[in-house]
């Protein structure tokens, strides 16, 4: 297996092939991405495309579009969340996602995310590993 790599800004040829062929889906992935984003490639190929969105000052929120190649690179896809997140942290800002899913869910965990105790338990918060 090759090695993860990082690009950022994502040039819109790029953040368009995580979004699929769904017109809204891809105007979404479009305009989320235009901001704080990172696409992670593996040996060229679109693995997983993260979009952070700030909420005030000492918050953000992440979102991932997920590649075809993502379930056979997860495990580096994971190792990079946790190193990522770690920094963001170490900076003061609390990182939470949403999960909709079960699948969603396995892979905030395995990241180090937990339940962040509110109502919505879709919501999942960066507490480290």
């Amino acid at each position: 297996m090759g090695s993860l790599t990082a690009v950022s800004p994502v040039p819109a040829s790029l953040a368009l092939e995580f979004a699929g062929p769904v017109p809204f889906v891809r105007r979404v992935v479009l305009h989320q991405s235009r901001g704080e984003a990172i696409a992670i490639l593996c040996d060229g190929e679109p693995v997983c495309l993260a979009m952070f969105g700030s909420i005030g000052k000492r918050r953000a929120e992440i979102a991932c579009h997920f590649g075809p190649a993502a379930p056979r690179n997860m495990r580096k896809l994971i190792r990079f969340a946790q190193l990522t997140l770690s920094r963001m942290s170490q900076t003061g800002v609390l990182v939470f996602a949403r999960a909709g899913n079960r699948t969603g869910e396995r892979i905030a965990r395995a990241t180090g995310l937990k339940h962040g105790g509110f109502k919505d338990r879709s919501i999942w918060v960066w507490k480290g590993r």
